[in-house]
């Protein structure tokens, strides 16, 4: 690299020129392209005339919208006759952040028999589900995500399961009193 002056790389973006480069491996900013493919020209110039420029190298650069996973999270064993909460996180893979609430369209929480659908507006990912008429048992729960379209930079995540048990209730007993008695009585 030490005899070339400037690396341009040319597209329907614009050029990016990196001046007097001093290492093999450089950026090309894509923050702001949109998602397709886009034609890429590198055009190198050099220091010195007595290196003929190489042709230039033309390639594509693939722009695609970002991958996603859904998770579910809460305590998952709940008493017969009590609702559960749960907390629903979407996960940007790619950027490593997390969607707002704000991204989503729906969520559907499916089991045996019946589902709980929350719609758009959705004010939390922190949701209680109706659990209160299940009976004391193991149930398998899938969720589904629809993202607004709007959003169409995202992939919608793949359905995410999980179980919940519905136990019964926890009991005690106690006795109250005197418990001091005379022998024989």
């Amino acid at each position: 690299m030490q005899n070339v002056s400037n690396l341009a790389f040319i597209s329907s973006y614009g050029t990016q020129n990196i001046p007097t480069p001093t290492q093999v491996d450089n950026w090309l900013f894509t923050n702001g392209w949109s998602v397709g493919t886009t034609t890429v020209t590198l055009q190198v110039s050099m220091l010195n005339t007595i290196y003929a420029p190489p042709n230039n190298y033309v390639f594509e650069v693939e722009m695609r919208i970002h991958y996603t996973t859904l998770m579910v999270s809460g305590d998952f064993t709940t008493a017969h006759a009590l609702t559960t909460p749960v907390t629903v996180t979407i996960l940007d893979t790619d950027a490593s952040t997390e969607l707002l609430v704000t991204d989503v369209e729906s969520i559907t929480f499916s089991w045996p028999g019946d589902s709980q659908v929350e719609t758009d507006p959705i004010s939390s990912f922190d949701i209680i589900l109706d659990t209160q008429t299940w009976v004391v048992g193991n149930y398998t729960v899938t969720t589904h995500v629809v993202l607004k379209d709007s959003f169409s930079l995202y992939y919608s995540p793949a359905d995410f399961a999980f179980n919940v048990t519905i136990r019964g209730h926890h009991t005690s007993a106690s006795v109250s009193g005197d418990l001091i008695q005379p022998y024989g009585y």
